[in-house]
């Protein structure tokens, strides 16, 4: 696959999170799958090569500086970064294999991912391959 992309999720313990990172790793792309409680993200998503768990609060700016740089370490950057949290009410569309069309390209992150995610990988470029 030419088209491998890593997507860092949030929320991903749970809900649209777990969909979300179960679409990307079956569609071969790298996944950091995050959430408050690393073993709930690993029993949802389960195992794989191309996953990394990784314990990020949004809230705490700690949390998402070792996020970013655990993403940045394993797989060189993040090019998706996803909420799998609360969402408006519009979806994104939804293209092959059933991930989330990205709202921008990189390196702009979408405007609805979390404020600490967003401003780390503009901070950091790692969103530019």
């Amino acid at each position: 696959m030419t088209d491998k992309r890593t997507w860092l999720i949030t929320g991903a313990g749970r809900g649209m999170g777990v969909d979300i990172a179960k679409a990307a790793l079956a569609a071969r792309h790298n996944v950091v799958a995050t959430g408050r409680n690393p073993d709930t993200v690993t029993m949802a998503v389960g195992e794989a090569d191309d996953l990394l768990v990784v314990k990020l609060d949004v809230t705490s700016r700690q949390d998402a500086e070792a996020a970013v740089k655990a993403a940045v370490d394993r797989f060189g950057g993040i090019d998706v970064p996803e909420t799998g949290g609360p969402r408006e009410v519009r979806q994104p569309p939804l293209g092959e294999a059933g991930l989330p069309v990205p709202r921008s390209t990189p390196p702009c992150p979408p405007p609805d991912c979390p404020l600490t995610i967003t401003h780390l990988t503009k901070r950091r470029r790692c969103c530019t391959r």
